[in-house]
């Protein structure tokens, strides 16, 4: 039964993103609209903040799971963060979404990407949203992928690679 609802709605997510992508003037029905609230997610402080505690609870715990999974067979996790089209268009820096996570990764042992600097600082925010975001989605287009992939490059090669082999000496070259 439960296999029914999961199809049922990726076929309705399906069919509203594709009504979506033939709309050419709005873009985004105001069924699909973020609730004006939630663009400071999670930084909001008003009627709706147990929604926002709720869902950082159940991430915090599942995000425990995940790290305690990972940890009890020998894998090293690594959390990035970014931040959403409303935050850059509002200019949010060192926000609760950033600080939250930042403070579970130091909790946990657990190392810490930000990928806030990557889209901030990158021009006007209107200019990086179009850039590197889908039309009115919080998910990176090609443009966006590129660009969280050679942030992590450039600042997180040597945790991206594995060390280096150790060369054999010339004696033991030698000796083979």
């Amino acid at each position: 039964m439960e296999k029914n609802f999961v199809l049922l709605g990726a076929l309705v997510r399906n069919l509203r993103l594709l009504w979506r992508s033939r709309e050419t003037k709005v873009g985004i029905s105001d069924y699909d609209q973020i609730p004006r609230w939630a663009h400071h997610w999670p930084d909001y402080q008003g009627p709706y903040s147990r929604f926002v505690e709720e869902g950082l609870s159940r991430a915090r715990s599942q995000m425990d799971q995940i790290e305690r999974r990972l940890r009890g067979q020998g894998i090293a996790l690594t959390l990035v963060v970014y931040p959403w089209p409303q935050q850059i268009r509002s200019g949010t820096r060192s926000g609760r979404g950033e600080t939250y996570w930042r403070d579970w990764c130091t909790d946990h042992r657990v190392d810490f990407v930000s990928l806030y600097p990557a889209f901030l600082e990158d021009g006007p925010a209107e200019k990086v949203i179009q850039k590197y975001f889908w039309k009115d989605d919080c998910h990176w287009n090609e443009a966006g992928q590129i660009r969280v992939a050679k942030t992590l490059w450039d600042r997180h090669r040597a945790a991206l690679l594995p060390p280096p082999a150790p060369k054999a000496s010339r004696m033991e070259r030698g000796n083979r």
